[in-house]
């Protein structure tokens, strides 16, 4: 938040990064941490601890994969091609603003399929955390944030003589995606 801050500071490109990084964790607590993650991990726990064991929680974990992902996929795509009509309704007010808008939901459709990647890792975390390895569970979110600051400090050095910080936001939006 501190690179963030100095690297970007406050303004148009900051401010359309901040909802463009807003909309997927939004859907992020509700999918990944939220009810599906709450019924998820109890289920596959049993199977792991019932006497089929792992087989019965292999099968179940690659049934719910095989649903979870596709719907994760089509939520993803329907999002980007409504996705001016989701920043008007998150941010009524950027239109206002010269450019604030557009750059908004250009920079929106970047860091939005980091939804059904995030919700990946967290199932995948849950499957982990049931299996009594929680290393690499609390370590993605340090991954995330060394992507993050990498792409600040890349964006920052690309960053034209004018001092632009369109250019800033953009490989920030990639770093989401990557990340």
């Amino acid at each position: 938040d501190m690179i963030l801050a100095r690297v970007l500071g406050a303004g148009l490109a900051a401010d359309a990064f901040l909802l463009a990084f807003q909309l997927p964790n939004i859907f992020r607590r509700l999918f990944a941490e939220g009810a599906f993650s709450a019924a998820f991990v109890p289920m596959f726990s049993r199977r792991v601890h019932s006497p089929e064991g792992q087989k019965s929680a292999e099968s179940f974990s690659s049934d719910v994969l095989s649903v979870f992902v596709p719907l994760l996929i089509v939520f993803a795509a329907l999002f980007e091609l409504a996705m001016p009509g989701v920043v008007w309704v998150m941010a009524r007010g950027f239109q206002e603003v010269p450019g604030k808008f557009e750059l908004s939901v250009a920079l929106a459709r970047i860091t939005f399929p980091y939804i059904v990647l995030i919700s990946l890792v967290s199932l995948l975390t849950g499957v982990l955390n049931s299996l009594s390895r929680f290393a690499p569970g609390a370590s993605f979110p340090i991954l995330l944030n060394l992507v993050l600051t990498a792409a600040l400090l890349i964006g920052d050095a690309m960053r034209p003589s004018g001092g632009d910080d369109i250019t800033v936001a953009f490989v920030l939006a990639w770093g989401v995606a990557a990340g």
